[in-house]
């Protein structure tokens, strides 16, 4: 670690006759990551002492520490598709962590990490997790983002119920779901679905595909194949929703670099 940190070129200053290292990094980001090491975590470690270890770790090319965090980020907001509403749990327990993801993500080459961010960010109802102060506050192009994101998710919903409508539903019995125009029932069939998913169409799709699949009925089953469909293109199209650098699908963690010297 402290040899990375010197630069040999411009010579290196001493106190009284040590060696005197310049770190530029958060004081706090370094108070955690000598915590860690004097101290390993024997349980779960506080986010933002994660975040400050990947940090540090990544910079001086402290692999095992690294993959450790690294592990314990992934079981904690998980980036693959069958674990996305994990992620998204997460980010709405604790809505200030997306931001702090989206800002380790760009700093340490995890791009995995940054569509369920912008996605929790896009989907969630208040608004307030988008930070506009502070040292995570959004830039105006990751508002931008966010806001075309919400649009561009909203526009797969409504795809989404076009097909449904034009699916149809059939009659079936022990079922409250009829197809009769002006209908009562199919009214409060449709009306719940457009709440239900107009919001977090992810969400309403995953859940759906759950339980209909449990059904025998034919149009359940081919219902939950429409939502794990959608579910999943959906998913695959965030990079692009979100106008990030590059497509990512369930990206394996990015390779480490090799290390010529200790960390």
């Amino acid at each position: 670690m402290f040899a990375i940190a010197v630069d040999e070129e411009s010579g290196q200053s001493t106190y009284d006759g040590v060696p005197l290292i310049d770190l530029d990094d958060d004081p706090d980001d370094l108070a955690q990551m000598f915590h860690f090491l004097w101290k390993p975590p024997l349980a779960e470690p506080e986010f933002g002492a994660l975040c400050s270890c990947i940090r540090i770790s990544t910079k001086y090319l402290m692999d095992n520490v690294l993959n450790w965090c690294l592990g314990r980020l992934r079981a904690t907001i998980p980036y693959e598709s069958k674990h996305f509403q994990t992620s998204q749990a997460h980010y709405q327990n604790h809505p200030d962590h997306a931001a702090q993801v989206i800002a380790l993500a760009r700093k340490c080459d995890l791009p995995q990490y940054l569509p369920p961010a912008f996605y929790f960010l896009a989907t969630e109802e208040s608004g307030c997790a988008i930070p506009v102060s502070g040292p995570y506050a959004f830039s105006a192009e990751d508002v931008r983002r966010v806001h075309l994101g919400k649009r561009a998710i909203q526009k797969c919903w409504w795809d989404f119920i076009k097909r449904y409508d034009d699916m149809g539903l059939k009659n079936m019995r022990n079922s409250s779901y009829e197809w009769e125009t002006a209908s009562p029932v199919i009214i409060q069939v449709r009306t719940s679905v457009l709440e239900a998913g107009a919001q977090d169409p992810i969400k309403y799709w995953t859940s759906k595909k759950s339980s209909s699949t449990k059904s025998s009925f034919d149009f359940k089953k081919e219902y939950a194949a429409l939502c794990e469909k959608y579910g999943k293109k959906l998913f695959n199209d965030l990079p692009f929703i979100f106008d990030l650098d590059r497509k990512i699908k369930d990206l394996p963690q990015p390779a480490r670099r090799e290390v010529s010297q200790s960390a």
